[in-house]
């Protein structure tokens, strides 16, 4: 049975308009072609081995830099650090903010908008780079991608997304609360945070409790809100406040 397509993929134009985003030129064409097709239109030559490897790279990129920032941080700093460099969200919104989206090929109605699919694009195309170029290749079309993204973002003014864009990504550790007071421990040689969750299902707006206890400080700290994220940031602040008071 024949596979319907939205439209035309991997003409050599849209080859050089991708290669133009990135800012980097396969010597390998077919490489990038690959990083971009989705299994549902090609069961055997598709982006998913690809993903794979990117995730691999992209995060062996993420924890170099993460360690040149911070070299004397504690491997629970660099975990907790590393995490919105690596999600689905943030490698997904880069390729929804340079329009790589609109690159992908897939089935025809299909709208690779939102989700993973966008990141696992990103992934594959750093893979991509990576066997094409070597690491520094990829590690510097890494950057490129996150710089350019965050210029689109702050003219988007997308707030769900400002935390991590407003800092140049890669070039400074995203400054939540969690990631602060994670690194304010291990400066001050204390115990990594820990923290703990309830969850009140009946009480709607404030779903989440979180808890934070420091060992050697003689305090604890609780939020609660909607979402976890926000209700252990919330207890991260009000620890900082407390031990920078």
């Amino acid at each position: 049975m024949s596979m319907e397509y939205s439209k035309k993929y991997n003409t050599p134009e849209q080859v050089e308009e991708v290669e133009a985003i990135l800012d980097y030129t396969f010597q390998d064409k077919e490489l990038l072609k690959r990083a971009f097709r989705h299994k549902g239109t090609n069961v055997f030559d598709h982006y998913e081995t690809l993903e794979f490897l990117g995730d691999r790279v992209w995060g062996a990129i993420a924890a170099e830099q993460l360690y040149r920032i911070h070299p004397k941080a504690s491997p629970k700093t660099m975990s907790e650090g590393i995490i919105p460099l690596i999600g689905n969200d943030f490698l997904g919104h880069i390729c929804i903010n340079l329009n790589l989206n609109e690159y992908i090929e897939m089935p025809k109605g299909y709208a690779p908008k939102r989700g993973k699919i966008p990141a696992d694009v990103i992934e594959a195309t750093i893979a991509a780079i990576f066997l094409d170029g070597g690491y520094e290749a990829a590690r510097k079309a890494a950057y490129h991608l996150m710089e350019k993204s965050r210029e689109k973002q702050q003219s988007l003014e997308d707030k769900m997304f400002s935390g991590i864009f407003n800092n140049s990504s890669f070039d400074r550790l995203s400054e939540t609360p969690v990631h602060k007071l994670a690194i304010l421990a291990d400066k001050k040689k204390l115990a990594p945070p820990s923290y703990c969750f309830n969850e009140n299902a009946k009480n709607k707006e404030a779903r989440h409790r979180a808890v934070v206890s420091i060992e050697g400080v003689d305090v604890h700290f609780e939020t609660s809100d909607q979402k976890k994220t926000r209700a252990k940031n919330g207890a991260a602040q009000l620890m900082l406040s407390y031990i920078l008071s």
